[in-house]
């Protein structure tokens, strides 16, 4: 068990207190204390704000942070490419942010689908299918699903897999290029079952073309 948010009065108990009285519950529980500055904390990756009446909390992102998805024309099913953009926008809408907030992480998730080579519009319609389909879900019971899954190899799979749109059988698309089938693969020297292999590279000069020096592989 870890990450507990705790509030409390200061006019009553301090977080030492808090802390020895956690450790009485099992010596062998350790705990580590962070606490607010200047009214902020960092808890997962919400960094929360406390005032005099509330609390209001945001999106927080580390400053590495990259916003790199799937890129749009990828060899991927359109299900795993907006994977992404529909967790950002169902938390969106389940976190309680400010107005304020959410038009700022609205630009943010806008840019990052265009960076990512989406349409403009894409993100905007997705927001609209996904509350749609929010009032939609609270309106009707909900069913057990049935889901099979195809492997995509490339668009024409669809061909196969419309067949099912008017049943009760959901599609589920699984890649063929994943990091797990490249490691999985099966060496060429039984005295390396692991599937690792060591690359050699050298860099070459940009006033020649990389195909006079390809990468080469080394088991």
């Amino acid at each position: 068990m870890d990450d507990i948010f705790i509030l409390y009065n200061q006019n009553k108990t301090n977080e030492q207190q808090i802390c020895n009285r956690l450790k009485k519950i099992d010596k062998n529980l350790q705990t580590k204390l962070n606490t607010e500055d200047e009214d902020r904390i960092q808890f997962l990756d919400l960094p929360i704000h406390r005032n005099k009446h509330n609390m209001t909390i945001n999106i927080y992102r580390k400053p590495t942070e990259t916003n790199t998805t799937i890129h749009y024309l990828s060899n991927h099913p359109s299900e795993h490419k907006m994977a992404a953009y529909r967790y950002h926008i169902n938390r969106l809408n389940t976190l309680p942010i400010n107005k304020e907030g959410k038009e700022k992480e609205w630009d943010n998730k806008g840019r990052m689908a265009v960076n990512n080579g989406f349409p403009k519009d894409s993100i905007k319609k997705l927001r609209k299918k996904l509350e749609q389909k929010s009032i939609g879900t609270n309106d009707r019971k909900q069913k057990k699903q049935k889901w099979t899954p195809f492997t995509y190899f490339s668009p024409l799979v669809r061909n196969v897999t419309n067949i099912f749109r008017d049943t009760d059988i959901n599609i589920a698309y699984r890649s063929t290029n994943t990091i797990f089938k490249q490691l999985a693969k099966k060496p060429d020297r039984p005295d390396n079952p692991s599937g690792i292999y060591s690359i050699r590279y050298r860099i070459v000069p940009h006033t020649r073309s990389m195909w006079d020096n390809p990468v080469e592989i080394y088991k």
